[in-house]
């Protein structure tokens, strides 16, 4: 009787441990996948840029592939017509705005590395803190940005304290809804999705003089 209690025990324990094991896959699983859309994609909607008083509403198309995002932003009914975005800007190694074709380059910082998800850094999530994220939802990087993931490992906010931190929310369908970008001056570029297309897509440069490409 004794050697059949300490076997049942054993076997209890041991199918706790795989249980357990299969579920931390299961959750290392859904943090890839949840990863890997952000990686490349093609999202359109509305947009509103505030700047204290100021608010400029549109219409925008964000397109990110191959490490190089582009954000283009456009008066209503612009988009549909293929007119002129009255405001983009591009992210390689350097960052380009254009805003009523004025053209400013200038250097990659941190914080818009953080809030355009570089492969490097999903790459950082998917391996190096993919324990931290399922088990405390959230990850302090190297440069203190705080990046906080909700309890199905989706990434909701990116947080850098002086200087521009990003917000996300998710429809039921799982993709995101709206992207919030805040400034630490109070600045703010909200864009509300109405459709994403996850999948490699064509990332076009800011030239001058060019309009939507």
């Amino acid at each position: 009787m004794r050697f059949n209690i300490a076997l049942l025990v054993l076997l209890t324990v041991a199918m706790t441990g795989c249980a357990g094991l299969s579920a931390n896959r299961d959750a290392q699983r859904q943090v890839r996948e949840h990863l890997d859309m952000w990686r490349a994609f093609q999202a359109t909607g509305v947009c509103r840029i505030s700047s204290g008083e100021d608010e400029l509403p549109g219409e925008f198309i964000i397109r990110k592939s191959s490490g190089r995002m582009r954000i283009d932003m456009f008066d209503y009914g612009m988009l549909d017509s293929r007119g002129a975005p009255f405001a983009s800007i591009y992210v390689d190694s350097t960052v380009v705005n254009s805003f009523m074709d004025e053209i400013e380059v200038e250097p990659l910082t941190d914080d818009v590395k953080g809030w355009t998800l570089p492969d490097e850094l999903l790459d950082r999530f998917a391996k190096e803190y993919i324990g931290d994220i399922v088990r405390q939802r959230q990850v302090t990087l190297n440069d203190g940005a705080l990046v906080t993931f909700d309890d199905e490992y989706r990434i909701i906010s990116i947080v850098y304290e002086d200087e521009i931190s990003l917000f996300v929310q998710y429809a039921s369908t799982g993709r995101p809804k709206l992207l919030d970008m805040k400034s630490s001056e109070g600045d703010q570029l909200a864009l509300e999705i109405r459709t994403f297309e996850p999948g490699p897509t064509v990332v076009p440069p800011i030239a001058e003089g060019a309009g939507h490409e």
